[in-house]
């Protein structure tokens, strides 16, 4: 079995599993929300922005950001059944190539599962984009999570 993990994966290890196209910028499926934010959400978000604005987020750190804006963002985002989670754990298994990717997400909305105080399976994720010297390529971690089925790869001419 060959294991990928999340925080190392290259474009070139995706293109093994599965096919990789852009649909460009679309609003879709965002314009189809069903509520617009209630005035308590929409104060909390114009707290939030405007704290960040005022404290220079290109010059903090990561746990500075995540604690001051991408977990707050996330935590709007809760119900009754849906909850924020951090540093979560992940393993997804593709039967037809027995590939494995595994690894932390760092941030995900996901049900809480019938273990009380466990993330379920999560439906939207966040992932950091490292920065610094020996970071990663950030355009495959950013693509991990839509690589939903497994087709076969494009074939180019030589």
């Amino acid at each position: 079995m060959t294991k990928l993990l999340l925080s190392s994966v290259t474009a070139d290890d995706l293109a093994r599993l599965v096919v990789l196209e852009s649909r460009g910028v679309t609003q879709d499926p965002w314009n189809d929300a069903v509520e617009a934010p209630d005035e308590a959400t929409l104060g909390q978000l114009r707290y939030l922005t405007a704290k960040l604005a005022r404290a220079q987020p290109i010059t903090l750190d990561e746990a500075t950001v995540w604690s001051r804006a991408v977990y707050p963002l996330l935590e709007l985002a809760e119900t009754d059944r849906v909850r924020a989670w951090a540093e979560v754990p992940l393993a997804a298994r593709d039967p037809r190539s027995d590939t494995e990717l595994a690894g932390i997400v760092d941030g995900v909305l996901a049900p809480e599962s019938v273990l009380a105080g466990a993330p379920g399976a999560p439906f939207f994720l966040v992932m950091e984009a490292k920065r610094g010297m020996d970071a990663t390529d950030p355009r495959p971690a950013l693509l991990r999570g839509h690589a939903r089925t497994r087709r076969p790869p494009r074939r180019t001419r030589s």
